[in-house]
């Protein structure tokens, strides 16, 4: 089905311009997050996830570091890898029932701002 003929369908069930109008609203917030924590670089769009309630995850681990690539602001001209060594408490790794992995702060002190991965 073409995504003119989903949201079209959305629009004509009970609720559904409700849903459309509080996922488009999930969207430009994740659009608004991403440029605000990549130093002003438009972002590309938005991943929502949704874990039903009662979705069982599962700890695989804690996380003693993450790499990642991507380009923050004016000051990469090119994609850059990113480098986090946490210390305890530390972050911990999971999976839902879907094989997604999440990272889930717990009692550890890291948070994400414009500074980038603090704690």
């Amino acid at each position: 089905m073409a995504a003119l003929d989903v949201l079209w369908a959305a629009l004509k069930s009970p609720g559904g311009k409700r849903v459309l109008v509080q996922v488009a609203q999930q969207v430009i917030a994740g659009r608004e997050k991403h440029e605000d924590l990549h130093w002003g670089r438009e972002g590309q769009g938005a991943t929502i996830i949704d874990v039903p309630d009662g979705d069982p995850i599962v700890a695989l681990g804690a996380l003693a570091s993450v790499s990642y690539i991507t380009q923050k602001g004016a000051g990469d001209r090119s994609p850059t890898e990113y480098v986090h060594t946490f210390h305890t408490p530390l972050p911990w790794l999971y999976v839902n029932g879907d094989g997604e992995l999440l990272i889930v702060r717990g009692r550890s002190r890291y948070r994400v701002n414009t500074h980038g991965i603090i704690g």
